[in-house]
């Protein structure tokens, strides 16, 4: 995953990098409900950093086949890091209840997903690819 601070956040964090475990569970032909935990780092900038650990569940509707809009709720851990030089290093975490929209292509076993993610005080937009590891 590949993601973009915005808003305040942004004025805080770099790009973020990050990995998923995504599940897939057709309910029918255009319905699969899904499942996600993963790991998000954001790069340092102005000496802070940031890293959650998204748990989400949504699902997704295909509208034609391989193009899909879905949705995920979930919480996000996050944790930060700021150095402040001279006092040291201060940290923080929090959880935050988590909403994302989504719109998707999949041709074949993989999907390509572009999300608008909104945790509380922390969002980003994120671009996702992945390879699902479960499907009824």
């Amino acid at each position: 995953m590949l993601s973009v601070s915005v808003g305040d956040f942004g004025n805080v964090t770099n790009i973020g990098l990050g990995v998923e475990v995504i599940v897939n569970y057709p309910v029918n032909d255009k319905l699969v409900g899904t499942g996600a935990i993963g790991y998000l780092y954001h790069l340092e900038k102005n000496n802070a950093t940031y890293s959650a650990i998204p748990i989400m569940v949504g699902a997704k509707y295909y509208f034609v086949p391989g193009v899909f809009a879905g949705a995920e709720l979930g919480l996000h851990r996050w944790s930060g890091e700021v150095d402040t030089g001279f006092f040291g290093t201060v940290s923080s975490s929090s959880t935050e209840l988590t909403i994302t929209p989504q719109i998707g292509y999949e041709p074949g076993k993989v999907a390509i997903t572009y999300q608008y993610v909104i945790s509380g005080d922390f969002s980003y937009v994120a671009a996702r690819v992945s390879f699902p590891v479960w499907s009824k």
